[in-house]
């Protein structure tokens, strides 16, 4: 099993994590998965596509895109515990 493992570490902030594993020959997603360990709270994020899921890993990416992404997943609420870069 493949783990492709992202954290936004924002100062004042807490640390949110995506964890997103594959199966044995990376092909596919098995599991995905947003959380913030010190808040004690996680989503499953397994609707994501890959193409959403490469937006959100690239920092390149506009915020606004990956909000976006956010907000359609998971919500207004979930979302407003961090800030997106």
């Amino acid at each position: 099993m493949k783990k492709v493992h992202i954290g936004y570490n924002i100062p004042t902030q807490e640390h949110v994590f995506i964890e997103r594993y594959y199966n044995d020959d990376g092909t596919q997603a098995v599991k995905t998965v947003i959380s913030c360990p010190d808040d004690n709270w996680n989503y499953n994020m397994d609707f994501l596509t890959e193409d959403e899921f490469e937006i959100l890993t690239d920092r390149d990416e506009s915020q606004s895109l990956k909000e976006e992404i956010y907000l359609d997943n998971l919500g207004g609420e979930v979302t407003s515990y961090f800030i997106f870069f």
